[in-house]
């Protein structure tokens, strides 16, 4: 009787599941990481970044809004000019990489509000995302009566 019902209840989680699995677009963030003090991003993270925008290309080809946002902490010392031109040098990147200035929808810098700064919390504040916010049509999420099939 207890596998019995242990199988009903996976049957009726995955019929649950399986739906809103089914339309998640889980690769639209990507977080570049910069190195201690530094406002460009290295060769690696570059690579990293341009393969990140080959896949969207892909997934979504007509694009969508993009949205950057950089930390800033004084005390761990990413100064507000210091997360400034990183914000400014993740934007020339994106322009580069071929996104349309009018879809790069907001870019901002972002205090990390923290006290006390140790080096445990550089790795976060070296970091920033950029993320689509809305992803236009045609991809596997679409409402409409053709989804997009591969």
């Amino acid at each position: 009787m207890e596998t019995l019902r242990r199988a009903l209840f996976f049957i009726i989680w995955f019929v649950w599941s399986v739906p809103a699995v089914a339309c998640s677009l889980g690769f639209l963030g990507y977080s570049p990481v910069f190195d201690d003090e530094k406002p460009t991003l290295s060769a690696n993270e570059v690579l990293r970044l341009a393969d990140w925008r080959a896949r969207l290309r892909i997934w979504l080809p007509n694009g969508g809004k993009y949205h950057i946002t950089v930390n800033r902490n004084e005390k761990a010392g990413v100064s507000a000019g210091l997360a400034e031109q990183r914000r400014q040098s993740l934007t020339s990147l994106l322009l580069a990489l071929g996104i349309e200035p009018t879809d790069i929808e907001e870019s901002v810098v972002k205090g990390y509000r923290l006290d006390i700064a140790g080096p445990w919390i550089r790795p976060d504040l070296n970091r920033a995302s950029i993320e689509i916010t809305e992803p236009r049509c045609p991809h596997g999420c679409c409402p409409g009566p053709q989804p997009m099939v591969r």
